[in-house]
């Protein structure tokens, strides 16, 4: 069984609504139909900023939610911020999966 590629489909699968974020950004999100943390990786920067009412206050909060539990944009080189250890061990989720 590969642990690391089921905790990452875990992650992945992660509801946006899970986490606490901006009302505009969790608006935006609903809006253009993203609910998941793997639909969120799908997109680029333009794609977010091409969003009714996305700018680069929600682009960055975005980027850093996924930066939070190592992932990033499509079109991203690297994840933003520092991987949240505390929040991965309540995802009940080791950073070396994601």
């Amino acid at each position: 069984m590969d642990t690391r590629g089921d905790e990452l489909n875990t992650v992945l699968k992660l509801r946006l609504d899970q986490f606490d974020l901006s009302t505009r950004t969790a608006n935006c999100m609903h809006v253009e139909g993203v609910s998941t943390l793997g639909e969120l990786t799908e997109k680029t920067a333009k794609d977010i900023l091409g969003w009714r009412n996305a700018g680069n206050k929600t682009l960055q909060e975005i980027r850093y939610l996924l930066g939070r539990v190592g992932l990033k944009l499509s079109d991203d080189r690297f994840p933003v911020g520092a991987v949240d250890q505390k929040l991965l061990s309540e995802l009940s989720i080791s950073a070396a999966d994601v």
